[in-house]
């Protein structure tokens, strides 16, 4: 019977210590996932793919879990990539959404063309050099 309740108190003290490992196991600057991954960890990884001449323009997290997409520039172009959290996959194309059918990457693509737009309506036509009549 003792033997019992040793063994009962000793998985109840288990269990409880993988509760509450999570809560003391995290770090000071409280980041997770895609937040956690810094630009320099990403250069790394460019230049495993000889492509570290690239422009890291932001990580974020990915529709999917567990996926990270970062957005680079090479020259003009931007391209988007993914990876896992645990940096141990790392793939290109294009992430659709199959309920709408929407390319998640082509998405990613247009907003940072329309961030590098330059709205023209705001030239001062003043300032400027005209050509021709």
């Amino acid at each position: 019977m003792r033997k019992h309740i040793s063994a009962r108190f000793i998985l109840h003290l288990l269990i409880l210590c993988c509760m509450v490992y999570p809560v003391f196991a995290a770090d000071s600057s409280n980041k997770k996932g895609c937040d956690a991954i810094s630009p320099p960890e990403i250069q790394d990884i460019l230049k495993n793919i000889k492509a570290d001449n690239a422009k890291v323009l932001y990580i974020k997290k990915s529709p999917l879990a567990g996926i990270c997409e970062v957005a680079i520039e090479i020259g003009a172009q931007p391209n988007i990539f993914y990876f896992d959290v645990a940096k141990t996959h790392l793939f290109f194309g294009n992430l659709v959404e199959m309920k709408t059918m929407t390319n998640q990457t082509a998405q990613s693509v247009t907003e940072i063309q329309d961030k590098k737009r330059i709205d023209i309506s705001k030239i001062s036509l003043t300032a400027t050099l005209v050509l021709g009549d």
